[in-house]
């Protein structure tokens, strides 16, 4: 999702969003831990969604 995208959505909606990655972020550990993932990349990637969307969510909250 693009950030112009994420910039669209309602402060509930990316808390949403947030909360759907971070449960993906926990499944990627996980099988990360186990040895079951090879994609470390994908973790990093997860991790960098996670804080753009809690950037903008912090734009909008201080806009207000």
């Amino acid at each position: 999702m693009k950030s112009n995208e994420i910039r669209n959505l309602s402060v509930d909606e990316i808390h949403d969003e947030v909360a759907s990655r971070r449960q993906k972020l926990q499944e990627l550990r996980f099988t990360a831990a186990i040895g079951q993932n090879s994609n470390v990349r994908e973790i990093r990637a997860k991790r960098r969604e996670i804080a753009q969307l809690l950037t903008i969510v912090r734009e909008k909250e201080e806009a207000r």
